[in-house]
């Protein structure tokens, strides 16, 4: 999975950063971003991990996003093993 270089760029902080709907735990651990919404030790656990292979990462302050997240749907961005 390949990123391109503008999508370094925080989207609460430029216009121009997005959100990304997923991405795998490699592609993080190898950009060695300064600011993640997770500690980076969870991208190494999960590489190494046997039975989790996804975590997501949802808005927790919106209500409703959280039982839409258990319930199935697309919420938040996703990061898997690789």
């Amino acid at each position: 999975m390949s990123l391109a270089r503008s999508t370094d760029l925080n989207p609460r902080r430029s216009a121009c950063g997005c959100r990304f709907a997923s991405l795998l735990s490699p592609t993080l651990l190898m950009r060695n971003l300064t600011t993640l919404p997770l500690d980076p030790i969870l991208l190494d656990l999960l590489l190494k991990a046997r039975l989790v292979k996804e975590v997501q990462i949802i808005n927790g302050l919106l209500p409703g996003t959280l039982t839409r997240a258990l319930a199935g749907e697309p919420v938040g961005s996703s990061i898997y093993s690789g």
